[in-house]
């Protein structure tokens, strides 16, 4: 029998380009979906690539379901557009109706934690794309994550720019709220984690770090990195949309992206519910400080990612390869 068939939605955004190598260790056939063309040339063995709209009527979104056993759903389209919420919604209605016309045997969404208040439209809409993909028939796995540490990722990115440029920060009093970010390496080893295990565990997960941090803590984990200090002010009460503006012209983050960024923080988004490496006996292989030494040295690596992560994904592809 060949090896599954594995569909992987949104194949050229961050999450994507880190799980696809894994998954081909693990000796998964891989199809790449994307809006934006893939060059023939950078396709790896046992892989190919289709385009895929989401925005597109079931009916034409079947060459890329066909035959596909498992879809990982990493598309977004935050910052793409003022209107990104229906955009999620529309994708994530027509990804349902085209894997169970297709007869997919499972999906496996990576979304984003309900804040401990009211979410901000960036993480509603995470939420609200969770529904839908989990309203079908399919098996579906949501994973909900904070921060994923690493140098593709824009919240990362955003913290880390901001940190390097400013030479001091005065954080306003919300920056005390909590979050469990965690390495793009164990991200990947959850996904991948989702393809095998077994049919009782769909439903929906918290996916975090090994530590449980403020976001004033995170930035000054990553100040220390480059000698920079942060203050809080306790009676600073800027708000976060206010602050999401002021920052966006300090990274290379688009500031649309930026200002839903920090509207998120708003609110602790501490993780809630079922944890999924504890699910499985398992834990994250990562520590924080190793996530950030990671992600501070691939941003200054050509390649991305990095040599050494690059590296490490394989090995773990190759230990929880598919059964023969």
């Amino acid at each position: 029998m060949p090896a599954p068939l594995v569909l992987v939605l949104g194949a050229t955004g961050f999450v994507g380009r880190h799980l696809i190598p894994c998954l081909v260790a693990a000796g998964y056939r891989v199809r790449l979906a994307s809006r934006r063309p893939i060059a023939a040339s950078t396709l790896p063995a046992n892989c190919e690539a289709v385009h895929c709209e989401l925005l597109a009527s079931p009916v034409e979104l079947r060459p890329a379901f066909a035959d596909v056993d498992l879809v990982y759903y990493l598309a977004h389209a935050v910052g793409d557009t003022n209107d990104y919420p229906r955009v999620e919604a529309k994708a994530a209605r027509h990804t349902v109706e085209a894997a169970e016309q297709a007869g997919v045997r499972r999906l496996v969404y990576l979304g984003g934690v309900r804040p401990w208040g009211q979410p901000s439209q960036h993480l509603q809409s995470r939420l609200d794309t969770g529904l839908i993909l989990r309203s079908g028939r399919l098996e579906t796995i949501e994973l909900r994550a904070s921060m994923i540490i690493g140098a593709g990722s824009a919240s990362f990115r955003f913290l880390h720019d901001i940190t390097r440029r400013v030479p001091w920060l005065l954080l306003p009093r919300w920056m005390s709220h909590r979050s469990a970010p965690i390495a793009i390496e164990d991200a990947v080893y959850a996904l991948l984690l989702c393809a095998s295990c077994p049919s009782t565990n769909p439903g929906i997960f918290a996916l975090a770090g090994p530590e449980l941090l403020s976001h004033r803590a995170l930035l000054e984990r990553l100040a220390a990195y480059y000698g920079k200090k942060v203050w809080q002010a306790s009676s600073l009460t800027l708000a976060p949309e206010v602050l999401g503006w002021a920052l966006g012209a300090l990274t290379l983050v688009p500031s649309a992206l930026v200002r839903e960024l920090v509207a998120g923080l708003a609110h602790d988004l501490s993780p809630a519910g079922l944890d999924f490496f504890s699910e499985l006996g398992l834990a994250p292989t990562r520590d924080l400080e190793s996530a950030l030494l990671d992600a501070i040295t691939d941003l200054n690596e050509p390649s991305n990612p990095g040599p050494a992560l690059r590296h490490r994904l394989s090995a773990l592809g190759r230990r929880l390869a598919v059964p023969t």
